[in-house]
This record gives structure tokens, sequence and C-alpha cells, in this order.
């Protein structure tokens, strides 16, 4: 993974829109913008898995607690 991305761990996807994907970490609801999300990690199933997200947004957002 590209080091301008950060792995989080997540429990499973909650929902879907066309732009953002709603995970749940630790039963948190977060929402995460699809154009955020590393294309070579993107999440194709429901229940929990790993993925890369943008470090900045990972910092902004202070999900550094489900950092892989």
């Amino acid at each position: 993974m590209p080091s301008d991305y950060i792995s989080l761990t997540y429990d499973r996807i909650v929902t879907r829109t066309h732009l953002a994907i709603c995970f749940k970490f630790d039963g948190e609801k977060r929402w995460i913008p699809i154009s955020l999300i590393d294309p070579d990690s993107m999440p194709l199933s429901e229940d929990g898995d790993e993925m890369g997200v943008e470090a900045w947004f990972v910092t902004k957002e202070g999900l550094e607690a489900w950092e892989s």
C-alpha cells in the first residue's frame, strides 16, 4: 500500500451510497468518502476487513485507533 494511505481495520459495512461508505469500528459508525479509499483495497464484503484510507483524512477524523 502506498505511504499516503493508512490501513484501517473495520468490523463491518453498515451502508453504502454512491459517494461514501458507512463503516462500523468497535461499535462506532463512521462515514468515509469512496474517493479517499485506496482503490486496491476497496471493501467488497460487508464483513470486517482492512482497507487503505488517505492519511490526511485518517488524521483529520481521528481514525488512528483503528490503524492496522
